[in-house]
């Protein structure tokens, strides 16, 4: 019985055997066996629509890392890469970085929760120094902590391409971000970062409203989870009547309480950017609805208001609901949690019978009825045509 070497094999064949594997073995196992196999699959049309490669949490090791770096520099098709959750060592990480730095298409790179620390993040500096495609940073759950986000704000400052960072659940407090906010001073190009579950605390809340007043790329910061309290917002109500970029401001479980509401009601007032803003878990009672509620009547831009999981009760219900009267911008209010009772959606319901742009009035996990809440309803789907 005679046996066919791989490299006699008729390149039909060969792409048949190509069509009953799957997407991640081609590309760890079928590359760099030997030059003809390197040139079946180049030209393999699954191989040339390879734009996304998924490796979250497949347990890579040290052999699966190193098929994955002799990969990498011949593919001329990812766009996005997704290694998270697979605890990568820092040989690992480093090889994988220094392989990227020439890359010309990848746009996407997706670390999260890999154990990143200090050190690694020092690889990361060169790469976002040198490389001239990435867009799109996720770091979120690892261990950069202040150290290794001073890494990553240096790179920041001489970066010309980032426009996504994901920085969540990075034990970053106030220290790190204040590296973080000198390089937004100079950063012409970031314009969504995630800093949501770190230990931010006023004084990072004013390091980060200084550097909105001054950056004109920054669009989206969500930083919840946090411990911004009253004073950090009274920060960020200052930066907004100056900014002219912020357009999403998320601010969920930050100790805000009504007497933070009242500076950023104020602000939100002459904003002209800012289109979405979420205040859930905030400690705001009927006090901070009737301030956003003042708000809402001269605000022109803020379409989407989350304030779900407050007490404003049917007080603050009464103030909202006479705001919808005359706001022409708000499309989607979000009120779940909030211990509103029947007569509180009483309120709402006559409010939005005078309102024109509302689509959206999250009411769930209050004490409401159905028959209002049907009522509210064909309210709400006639302001959709």
């Amino acid at each position: 019985m005679s046996t066919r070497l791989l490299h006699t094999l008729p390149s039909e064949l060969i792409y048949e055997i190509l069509d009953h594997l799957d997407e991640v073995t081609i590309f760890l196992s079928c590359r760099n066996v030997c030059t003809r196999l390197n040139t079946i699959t180049d030209h393999y049309r699954r191989y040339q629509k390879l734009t996304t490669l998924n490796l979250s949490y497949q347990r890579l090791d040290s052999r699966g890392i190193q098929r994955l770096v002799a990969a990498l520099p011949q593919n001329k098709t990812l766009l996005s890469l997704f290694l998270q959750g697979n605890r990568i060592d820092s040989q690992g990480i480093r090889d994988i970085i220094n392989t990227l730095i020439q890359n010309t298409t990848l746009t996407t790179l997706n670390l999260e929760s890999n154990g990143i620390g200090h050190e690694e993040a020092k690889y990361l500096v060169n790469f976002l120094q040198r490389n001239r495609a990435l867009t799109t940073l996720y770091l979120s759950n690892n261990k950069l902590n202040d150290e290794g986000t001073q890494h990553l704000a240096h790179a920041l400052v001489q970066n010309q391409t980032l426009t996504t960072m994901d920085l969540q659940g990075n034990q970053i407090s106030d220290v790190g971000i204040r590296y973080l906010a000198d390089a937004l001073h100079n950063n012409k190009t970031l314009v969504r970062l995630y800093l949501q579950n770190n230990r931010i605390g006023h004084l990072g809340g004013q390091y980060l409203a200084d550097a909105m007043k001054t950056n004109r790329t920054l669009t989206v910061i969500h930083l919840s989870h946090n411990k911004l309290g009253q004073q950090g917002i009274q920060y960020f109500a200052r930066a907004l009547q100056h900014n002219e970029t912020i357009v999403t401001l998320d601010l969920q479980h930050n100790q805000i309480g009504d007497q933070g509401i009242l500076h950023l009601a104020k602000a939100i007032e002459g904003n002209k950017t800012l289109n979405a803003i979420y205040l859930q878990n905030n400690q705001i009672g009927h006090a901070g609805a009737q301030y956003l509620a003042d708000a809402l009547r001269a605000n022109k831009t803020l379409t989407i208001l989350g304030l779900q999981n407050n007490q404003i009760g049917d007080s603050g219900a009464d103030y909202l609901a006479d705001a919808l009267k005359r706001n022409k911008t708000l499309i989607a209010l979000y009120l779940c949690n909030n211990n509103i009772s029947i007569r509180g959606e009483h309120y709402l319901l006559y409010g939005l019978q005078k309102n024109t742009t509302l689509t959206i009035l999250d009411m769930r996990n209050n004490h409401v009825t159905n028959d209002i809440q049907q009522l509210m309803k064909t309210i709400l789907e006639r302001n959709m045509h």
